[in-house]
């Protein structure tokens, strides 16, 4: 497989107002000191990559909470990386925002700044529910936070919710989702909550202080998402994202075609020519080895080839609504894909998980129910 030169870039800022007790990124609360110095960092770890890439057709900046850094901090590293790397006209740009930190102030800066795409962690209208998750924003802050987007003139606001939260009912979930439609965003991200060994939460799960809805009840509010979204209007274009008619986030569908993408920040994942690495997760570390060696240290690495290549390259498909094009995949790899994966698709096309129809693979209604399960097989 012929690997392109990545046109996508990640920015991690770790920095968050709280530790949410569900939250097993790499996020910490407490840390808003080391800005200005983990600023410089970035600024330099962007700069030393010159050459990685012939100009960006994606960035996106995640967190933690990036909007927790002074509006010309998030300003001051895009143009770092509009300098070194250049970006592609129109490009996407995209910056995470929670709603206690976006005021209309930093979301006017950073839309100036040249970012068009601010994605907006809201999780749930319910005030109950945002309580039990340790979110420090209300619903009304959400419903500000949105409208300041707007009037900072963003065309494209995503909002994130989640489902399963403990003690919410199905007409709780109606209720974020009516709230998040009537805010009329062109995209949305539905996550499932996942109990996350070592978080605050797992403990109180294993305690017995929290019960987390069970199975069927997940299922329910899964369909439930799907049906009241697409019915809205939005397009279920993969397992967990709901997108307005060409209104798709592009950043995410480059990973979801495995393709290259520069990391930068404390944990940064980062993917180029078939090498996967992690920096340094710690945002002291990070930045003490780049101020100290002018380059971050790589935490964890591997390269992805031959059969992990191809089986990590139809799990991320088989997550779109696209699927498994099946002779591309095969013309890209030199091999007969449809062979290679003979078993599983037999398996769950009996089983009524996944379609083939015409060459191209895709997971069904009762597939994405269970898509842990079906992706595992074709990454094994």
């Amino acid at each position: 497989m012929r690997f392109e030169a990545p046109r996508s870039a990640y920015v991690h800022i770790p920095f968050c107002a709280a530790k949410c007790g569900y939250c097993d990124f790499n996020s910490f609360a407490g840390m808003l000191h080391l800005a200005p110095r983990y600023t410089d960092a970035l600024c330099r770890q962007v700069s030393s990559a010159a050459g990685a890439s012939p100009g960006l057709d994606t960035v996106y900046f995640g967190g933690g909470t990036p909007t927790l850094l002074p509006a010309d901090a998030l300003a001051r590293v895009l143009g770092e990386l509009r300098r070194t790397f250049g970006l592609a006209d129109g490009a996407e740009v995209t910056l995470e925002a929670n709603p206690e930190s976006a005021s209309y102030e930093k979301l006017a800066a950073a839309r100036e700044a040249g970012f068009n795409r601010v994605s907006i962690g809201v999780q749930s209208f319910d005030g109950g529910q945002l309580a039990s998750l340790g979110r420090v924003h209300t619903r009304e802050q959400a419903v500000a936070a949105f409208s300041a987007a707007r009037r900072a003139g963003f065309q494209n606001i995503s909002l994130d919710l989640m489902f399963g939260l403990p003690g919410q009912t199905l007409s709780d979930l109606h209720g974020t989702l009516a709230s998040a439609i009537d805010l009329g965003p062109e995209h949305l991200s539905a996550y499932s909550l996942t109990i996350e060994e070592g978080t605050p939460l797992f403990e109180r799960v294993r305690a017995g202080e929290v019960t987390p809805p069970d199975d069927d009840l997940a299922a329910d509010m899964y369909q439930a998402v799907r049906q009241t979204l697409t019915r809205a209007g939005y397009e279920h274009y993969e397992i967990s994202n709901y997108a307005l008619p060409s209104m798709r986030c592009r950043h995410n569908e480059a990973y979801w075609r495995n393709g290259s993408y520069l990391g930068f920040g404390a944990g940064a994942a980062q993917y180029v020519a078939g090498e996967r690495l992690t920096w340094e997760g710690d945002p002291v570390a990070f930045t003490g080895q780049i101020e100290s060696d002018g380059r971050a240290r790589a935490a964890f690495s591997e390269r992805l080839e031959g059969r992990a290549l191809l089986g990590e390259t139809a799990m991320l498909a088989l997550r779109t609504s696209g699927g498994l094009d099946l002779r591309r995949l095969s013309l890209d790899f030199g091999e007969d894909v449809e062979a290679v994966f003979s078993r599983p698709i037999r398996r769950f096309s009996q089983a009524g998980l996944i379609g083939v129809d015409d060459g191209r693979v895709t997971l069904t209604a009762a597939g994405q129910l269970l898509a842990n399960e079906v992706l595992a097989e074709f990454l094994a």
